[in-house]
């Protein structure tokens, strides 16, 4: 299965389901993210509006929760979750 989560030539997830963190920043601002998971090691997951979840590291512990609220309206609903 071939898997596009972004627009333009960006690659897919590896094996695992990680994509750069550069990745995860255009998701957010794209308005295609609907849950962030954070985990204590840095470890985002998200879960797109299309249903496929994607892994990142995040650069520093809440950089997805600053993004998301960099982000503005499109971002007021996605479900936030942290260990």
């Amino acid at each position: 299965m071939v898997l596009f989560v972004s627009s333009g030539c960006a690659p897919g997830p590896d094996e695992d389901g990680f994509i750069p963190w550069e990745q995860v920043v255009g998701l957010i601002h794209d308005c295609r993210v609907e849950t962030a998971v954070q985990t204590h090691d840095r470890e985002v997951t998200l879960k797109l509006d299309s249903g496929v979840e994607v892994r990142s590291i995040e650069p520093e512990i809440d950089q997805v929760f600053r993004e998301l609220e960099a982000c503005g309206e499109c971002c007021l609903d996605v479900v936030l979750v942290t260990e």
